[in-house]
């Protein structure tokens, strides 16, 4: 099914709400998931809370992360939609969280299978809350930007949940798929 021209959505940029409650509001004003369009409009650029990547059924992707660390600690989720996620030490899972702090590497390359040939990705941070730090996704003003650099490699703009407004310079990482 085709999605509604860009126009035809509602830009929540100027709404004081967050990103969170825009996605929800989103939702309500399409309720038939299979035409709701992946991402809201905020001051003009489409933004999601996941993006779904199409990939072969089994290869290898990497993560780049071009920003500097942040505190709070930030990172990614890649989840292999019916399939793995292959670490070094030989351990499959569904879902990666990588997080971009100065102990960890800036580069990372993964293999993977899907058997729906579909890996999912989402920014990832921590919270802090009156009981502690949080892991947490899709809250607040988290969400990101993307832009498709070639055929199989995106950068993405992040901004996190706890940002008093949404702020994509936060977390920019760049996601590709390798041949092979």
């Amino acid at each position: 099914m085709s999605q509604p021209p860009a126009q035809d959505l509602h830009d929540f940029g100027a709404d004081g709400i967050d990103i969170q409650t825009a996605m929800l509001r989103h939702a309500r004003a399409h309720p038939d998931r299979a035409t709701r369009p992946d991402h809201i409009l905020w001051n003009g650029q489409a933004v999601r809370t996941w993006f779904d990547v199409p990939v072969p059924n089994a290869g290898r992707f990497r993560i780049e992360f071009l920003s500097e660390p942040r505190e709070p600690a930030q990172g990614v989720d890649v989840s292999a939609e019916g399939g793995v996620i292959r670490l070094a030490g030989g351990e499959r899972i569904q879902t990666l969280r990588t997080w971009h702090e100065e102990r960890y590497e800036e580069v990372v390359t993964y293999p993977f299978t899907s058997k729906h040939r579909l890996l999912k990705v989402w920014n990832v941070y921590h919270w802090e809350w009156p009981r502690g730090i949080r892991e947490e996704k899709w809250t607040g003003n988290a969400g990101f930007l993307v832009e498709q650099e070639a055929d199989a490699r995106w950068l993405l703009r992040c901004s996190p949940g706890p940002a008093r407004a949404p702020d994509f310079t936060q977390l920019v990482f760049r996601f590709a798929i390798l041949e092979g």
